[in-house]
């Protein structure tokens, strides 16, 4: 190994040396070095390309997000196959069932593209048990939310109970609890006694006098 590297120079030395004998030492030495600096940013460009495709090459959208967290293996895969199915629209693949999705939970959504939705959804997806996510999985979810067929009655009937407990811890507000206070303290009104009926009132007596003169008056014989 040695003998053949010796040789090696000893040939680029002669090669060198043709050189320097041509073009004088500080030439050579000068074209040298350019080709250095060549050599160089040629390296530096390669390693920089290569990062860049490494980049390019790993997963994008819901699946990156779905990477970079933990847990259960087994919840983790169901997340990635379901973060794949809508990056690739084959899950909620349009805005309007993005929006339906997030509305069945409760949520709000503030969005006018698909791809605004992805975040939240994701949150969402995280929130559920495996079960839910493998209820997801095994149905039919290529036309989005309105074909979820009884899964998606199911999602409608839990963001009705979601609202209904958020409206029942509704805080109530000072104004409220006053009149609730007011209302409490004031005394009930009494109801007026029952009027007699006609029927049940005693006749009134007459005047004497108003009897007499009903009587008819003798007549002598």
């Amino acid at each position: 190994m040695n003998a053949a590297n010796n040789r090696r120079n000893r040939f680029l030395t002669q090669h060198l040396q043709l050189l320097v004998d041509e073009y004088g030492f500080d030439a050579t030495l000068s074209a040298l070095q350019e080709l250095a600096l060549q050599q160089g940013a040629g390296r530096r460009h390669d390693s920089h390309k290569g990062a860049k495709n490494a980049r390019s090459a790993r997963p994008a959208g819901m699946v990156a997000l779905v990477d970079g967290i933990g847990g259960d293996a087994n919840k983790k895969a169901l997340l990635r196959l379901l973060a794949s199915r809508f990056d690739e629209k084959e899950f909620l693949p349009s805005v309007s069932d993005a929006r339906s999705f997030m509305e069945a939970y409760g949520e709000i959504p503030k969005m006018k593209q698909r791809s605004e939705a992805m975040r939240p959804i994701f949150q969402l997806l995280t929130e559920m048990s495996a079960e839910s996510l493998e209820k997801i999985k095994s149905t039919d979810i290529s036309w989005g939310v309105s074909r979820l067929g009884p899964l998606a009655d199911a999602i409608r009937e839990r963001g009705a109970e979601m609202r209904y407990s958020k409206h029942e811890e509704r805080p109530i507000s000072s104004t409220e609890s006053e009149k609730r206070e007011m209302s409490d303290a004031q005394p009930e009104p009494q109801s007026a006694p029952p009027h007699e009926s006609d029927a049940d009132t005693p006749p009134k007596p007459e005047p004497s006098g108003a009897a007499e003169s009903s009587t008819p008056p003798k007549t002598d014989h």
